[in-house]
């Protein structure tokens, strides 16, 4: 749903939460980055919660994926 770079090497990536645990989506992302030009760059992707964001302000991650 949306996506922010939180720091020059982290990108948190918002999504629905549906019960499942989000690494595979967050290793797609890796791959998309690489095509846009980010290989070896060694971004470390976190998808969360955006419900949980928007509403109680909390970053809950539901997966992760350290891109090499």
């Amino acid at each position: 749903e949306d996506a922010i770079w939180a720091t020059s090497d982290i990108l948190k990536v918002g999504v629905f939460n549906d019960g499942s645990r989000r690494d595979g989506y967050a290793s797609y992302v890796c791959q998309v980055l690489y095509e846009r030009g980010f290989k070896g760059l060694q971004v470390w992707v976190q998808v969360i919660d955006i419900i949980q964001l928007t509403r109680n302000n909390k970053w809950v991650r539901l997966g992760q994926a350290r891109c090499q």
